[in-house]
């Protein structure tokens, strides 16, 4: 893990139930989510989806193996410590302002990608939801920095 979080994955679902490509650039739409990615809502709480890379971690523990992100299913991982980013802050990644709005949990098709034991793994760890406020180019190695501080969070 890096000193500072960053983007070190990104990836868009064109249709439903579409493999997840990998890119190193997505254009996010504010109020709506990554142009390209099915998953597209105006006004939704689930416009972004995100997860730790400690998150990960946790789930190659479980598994004892490597997992590619791509199985997730979410838009993005972050080069971060497991609860990092939490709900109801707001966050900065290049010219793009998100606020995370929620957990987003394992879904039927974890369960179909990394079995039983990797479902229950994920379960708790499956990343957060976000709404975009502002649009740009999310880039992949782009720091990702609260624009709030935490007053309960002690200096590291």
């Amino acid at each position: 893990m890096t000193c500072e979080p960053r983007l070190v994955w990104i990836g868009l679902r064109p249709r439903h139930r579409s493999p997840v490509a990998p890119v190193d650039r997505a254009e996010a739409r504010a109020g709506l989510g990554l142009l390209g990615d099915h998953a597209r809502r105006r006004d939704s709480a689930r416009q972004l989806t995100l997860i730790h890379r400690g998150d990960i971690e946790a789930l190659e523990a479980a598994l004892g193996q490597p997992v590619d992100p791509a199985l997730l299913r979410r838009n993005v991982l972050v080069d971060a410590p497991a609860g990092w980013l939490r709900v109801g802050h707001r966050y900065m990644a290049g010219p793009v302002v998100l606020e995370i709005t929620g957990p987003c949990a394992p879904c039927g098709r974890m369960r179909e990608a990394l079995g039983e034991t990797g479902y229950r793994a994920m379960r708790g760890r499956g990343g957060v939801t976000a709404r975009l406020l502002t649009g740009g180019c999310l880039r992949l190695g782009e720091p990702i920095r609260p624009l709030q501080r935490d007053l309960f969070e002690r200096p590291g």
